[in-house]
């Protein structure tokens, strides 16, 4: 079945969000005076929740959790929120895809406000048909929000979307929604293609180009 639908992660596939994350985090840790971390160690915290991702790291639970992620969003706001870049041919991409007719969405675990403001800052929010972040109840998981995603498209059957993201974590997402999937190497997961070994991967892109060359069957 042909793809109408491509839906992009954002952090670690649109953009390069590392600087600015990376700001917030060491924020945090030096607010909780907790021990110092490899610049390595803390991008694996780019693309999941932080309340989800800091427990695994950093052992702290219940209120600890709570005011560690309160300081990270002090530290990760204002200007240290546009430290971020889109990776290199991304424009091209996006508009290869659009000439060639396709949607476009944004499934993304930023919050819905700060999704806008930094594909805004960028110009990027102008590619997209649909911008879906998470709300500020955090309610929703990426499943959901792709789901969001596939319904403002309009499509009724999940086969003809397909998620483009960096981590095993969007694959899982996609899968639960029943999307194909495309692995990026270029963000902060998945290093080479061997990686995405993900059931529901359709193949793994080395450049944003790439990405259009997959989903056209072309590679």
């Amino acid at each position: 079945m042909a793809y109408k639908l491509v839906i992009f992660d954002l952090d670690g596939t649109l953009l390069d969000t590392s600087e600015g994350f990376m700001i917030g985090v060491r924020h945090a840790m030096a607010k909780m005076n907790l021990p110092e971390r490899s610049d390595a160690e803390l991008k694996t915290l780019i693309g999941p929740r932080v309340h989800l991702s800091f427990p695994k790291m950093f052992g702290v639970e219940g209120d600890e959790l709570v005011q560690m992620v309160q300081y990270f969003w002090e530290g990760y706001r204002g200007e240290n929120l546009f430290k971020a870049q889109p990776f290199e041919g991304m424009l091209e991409a996006l508009a290869k895809l659009r000439a060639d007719g396709y949607l476009l969405a944004v499934a993304t675990n930023k919050l819905q406000e700060q999704m806008e403001t930094v594909l805004g800052h960028f110009g990027l929010d102008k590619c997209f048909d649909y911008l879906c972040g998470a709300d500020v109840e955090r309610k929703l998981d990426k499943p959901d929000i792709i789901r969001l995603a596939i319904k403002k498209s309009g499509l009724t059957d999940s086969r003809e979307a397909v998620m483009v993201g960096d981590t095993h974590l969007d694959a899982q997402s996609a899968a639960k929604v029943g999307v194909d999937f495309i692995g990026v190497t270029y963000g902060f997961g998945y290093r080479v293609p061997a990686d995405v070994d993900d059931p529901t991967a359709i193949g793994a892109a080395a450049t944003p180009l790439e990405v259009v060359q997959v989903i056209e069957g072309k590679k």
